[in-house]
């Protein structure tokens, strides 16, 4: 799943750096800003000596829209095991939803129109998604329920923290422990095997590009299990046996043991992949990263990633999760999980952020399955009625059946993953059968946005990352024409959501550089000038220390979890806060911050090129951000070095 990067144009031409995920609370610090809220408010507004060189540089927006399910913390598809816990009474997240609702439903009778069939249809749109998965899956077998098959699969809970009380903490992941593997390493060698023939297929490459899942670098490779299936059916007939005696009494055992039995959903897999990753062909391009994935999120309910290789082949690797940096008793040796030897497994909600591990030596095979449910009633459970999908409204569209429509926790998932591409159409495609931008102007596509992630935390409240993403959507909505008919309350709105987000994803850097970026937004609007009267989020959120500890959660991804592919975020973050520190005129700031790109060289390399970064990534986006960080940072040196003289 590869980060898709979007960029948006905001004042003195500098394009923000808006990283769509969050991470925890913070206070501010005992110090004080360097410059009051006001001094800095109304520097922003003044020209300076500077002001002409720096609207040339333009600060990156990273959308990650890899995300690809709940960041709830809870283990389960239901929100009442495990439930995440969260600082704000419920009356007042309520009253969030609330000022929400009156601002995107309340300004005509026509825009509540529109809005909620919007919503229907996309409520609908996931449905169907849900069910072409699974039908692309039906060489897999569904799980058997009649059978009640016994778990036999021995396994431990992994904790962040080693040392505090388990019974305060929310699990990680399951290990399965020996003596019995999840599948039999004979399998394991077939599976390989297998998957080894086909990427010496001529044709490989134009397979892999149209992956829906794996960030496709050098020294990756994948393959989807029903491809082997339908080449070899044996392998299906075996994987069959596996998913129904093992595979699904230890998901069921394990996620769903308080499931009452009315409420049975049978289990399924939506998609199923082989994935290798190979240092080798990595080193080349990847730095000391090696062969990975980038930090992400799974669509699916619970993911479960089996070992097809001795560890013994192989350093490096292993599935590293933000949530291991929860830790706070100082001292824990944090490494990546790994199973405990081939057949052996991992298994995790997939709302867990998660990365693959840089494999730095040989070469590492895993079979990743997607666990999903589909319904067993002949209605939608765990659904409101307001929320039942919607006949169809388009002839190329087909209405699943209520057996088919997707599980809460999924639902939420493709909400929040299809809302950038479903507004961009719903407001711009102009052959839309319902209401096109033409028809209606008023179609926002941040207003659109934010009704996909209200909507998901409607199913999941406990989810950090919606409230994340209706935050930045409500932010990208603001408009400062529209202050004075109380426009600023969007961003009060905003940064109440993106803080309220906090407490239920403590460990995701992207938060927090949005949290920079919006106080900087805030800090320029009118409420920027009376913020005496909205001193709570002075005194709660610190510009500084926002992108201090974005900075401070991304080098830790590397130092402990060598993901790869962070250096877009990285590099953007680091690009936002020395822009802040420069217009302070704080140029020695900004250069320290730079300096951790931008390392003392002889031979002029700027550092933009192959090898930049923690992946060396030449994408257009990540070299256009090293290219202005690089400019950036000349310029405040120069400035620096004036100033000595």
């Amino acid at each position: 799943m590869v980060s898709q990067t979007t960029f948006m144009m905001l004042p003195l031409t500098i394009v923000l750096v808006i990283c769509t995920e969050a991470t925890n609370a913070f206070l501010s610090s005992s110090s004080s800003l360097p410059k009051s809220f006001v001094s800095w408010s109304q520097q922003q507004q003044k020209t300076s000596p500077s002001s002409s060189t720096l609207q040339k540089i333009k600060r990156s927006n990273v959308h990650p829209i890899t995300s690809l399910s709940s960041s709830s913390n809870s283990i389960t598809t239901n929100s009442r095991h495990h439930p995440s816990s969260s600082s704000l009474p419920q009356k007042e997240w309520q009253s969030i939803l609330h000022n929400v609702n009156q601002i995107i439903f309340s300004s005509s009778p026509q825009k509540t129109t529109i809005w909620n069939q919007f919503k229907k249809e996309a409520l609908t749109k996931v449905d169907v998604e849900h069910a072409n998965d699974l039908q692309a899956c039906a060489s897999l077998a569904k799980e058997d329920i009649s059978q009640n098959t016994a778990n036999t699969i021995h396994y431990q809970w992994i904790y962040p923290s080693i040392t505090e009380n388990k019974q305060q903490q929310q699990p990680l992941a399951l290990q399965t422990l020996h003596p019995t593997p999840l599948l039999h390493p004979n399998d394991a060698e077939v599976i390989r095997t297998a998957a080894s023939h086909a990427w010496n297929h001529p044709n490989m490459d134009e397979k892999t590009a149209t992956s829906r899942f794996t960030y496709q670098r050098k020294g990756n490779y994948e393959i989807h299990l029903t491809d082997l299936i339908a080449a070899q059916p044996t392998i299906g007939a075996m994987m069959n046996t596996t998913l129904q005696k093992m595979i699904y009494p230890m998901v069921r055992h394990a996620f769903f043991g308080q499931e009452e039995e009315e409420e049975k959903q049978q289990l399924c897999i939506y998609d199923a992949l082989i994935i290798r990753y190979n240092a080798t062909e990595a080193s080349s391009s990847s730095g000391n990263v090696g062969a990975g994935q980038p930090l992400h999120r799974d669509k699916s309910i619970i993911s479960v990633n089996i070992m097809l290789n001795s560890k013994e082949e192989f350093d490096g690797g292993g599935t590293f999760f933000e949530n291991q940096l929860i830790s706070t008793s100082g001292g824990e040796i944090i490494k990546p999980l790994k199973p405990m030897g081939v057949g052996h497994a991992v298994a995790h909600s997939s709302s867990e952020r998660h990365a693959g591990a840089g494999t730095v030596s040989g070469v590492r095979d895993i079979l990743v399955l997607f666990v999903t449910a589909r319904q067993q009633q002949n209605d939608i459970v765990g659904l409101v009625p307001s929320m039942v999908p919607p006949l169809p409204t388009s002839e190329t569209i087909v209405q699943p059946s209520p057996k088919a429509a997707a599980p809460i926790m999924e639902r939420v998932a493709r909400l929040k993953s299809n809302a950038r591409s479903n507004c961009h159409d719903y407001c711009n495609t102009s052959n839309n059968n319902i209401h096109t931008k033409n028809n209606h102007p008023t179609c926002n596509e941040a207003t659109c946005r934010a009704i996909h992630h209200k909507t998901a935390i409607e199913l999941n409240p406990n989810d950090g990352e919606a409230w994340h993403y209706l935050g930045m959507a409500l932010g990208d909505s603001y408009n400062p024409k529209e202050e004075n008919n109380g426009g600023s309350i969007v961003l009060e709105l905003a940064l109440d959501c993106l803080y309220h987000a906090t407490t239920l994803t403590p460990c995701d850097a992207r938060l927090y550089n949005n949290i920079g970026l919006l106080l900087e937004k805030f800090a320029s609007s009118s409420f920027g000038n009376h913020f005496q009267e909205h001193h709570l989020y002075m005194e709660k959120i610190n510009i500084h220390q926002a992108y201090q500890t974005s900075i401070k959660l991304h080098q830790s991804y590397q130092t402990y979890g060598k993901c790869a592919d962070v250096t877009h975020d990285y590099d953007g973050t680091c690009l936002n806060y020395a822009l802040f520190l420069s217009y302070q005129d704080d140029f020695e700031g900004a250069v320290q911050i730079l300096s951790n790109l931008f390392p003392s060289n002889n031979d002029g390399d700027n550092g933009v090129g192959e090898g930049g970064g923690y992946d060396g990534s030449s994408s257009d986006a990540g070299r256009r951000i090293r290219e202005d960080a690089f400019r950036l940072f000349m310029f405040c040196q120069q400035r620096v070095d004036l100033a000595s003289l």
